[in-house]
């Protein structure tokens, strides 16, 4: 089998009813040393929080759930992350190294 340096998830796996298996599925598919990006959304934060019904309302349009924060299986499963976002706060940008099990 064949296995990726990288993946990259944007703005997907809030979408998916169990993210936790698309995340597992995902990651099983990369190479020991890969690295892996996820991309999503969240409630804006600070002085955008006036704007979280109507980022509520679009995540609910295109059926996401900004509750899900899948961001955080990179901070849990990841070395040397790299963390940012934009937009208020409503979309969360992580990337890192995976870890080595053992």
């Amino acid at each position: 089998m064949a296995f990726s340096d990288a993946a990259l998830a944007t703005y997907s796996l809030s979408l998916m009813r169990d993210w936790v298996q698309a995340w597992t599925n995902m990651t099983g598919l990369l190479s020991a040393d890969a690295r892996v990006g996820v991309v999503d959304m969240q409630d804006p934060v600070g002085w955008a929080r006036w704007l979280t019904p109507l980022a509520r309302l679009a995540c609910a349009l295109g059926g996401s759930d900004p509750t899900a924060a899948p961001w955080r299986a990179v901070k849990e499963r990841c070395d040397d992350v790299v963390r940012a976002s934009a937009r208020g706060g409503h979309l969360q940008i992580r990337a890192g190294m995976m870890m080595h099990d053992g």
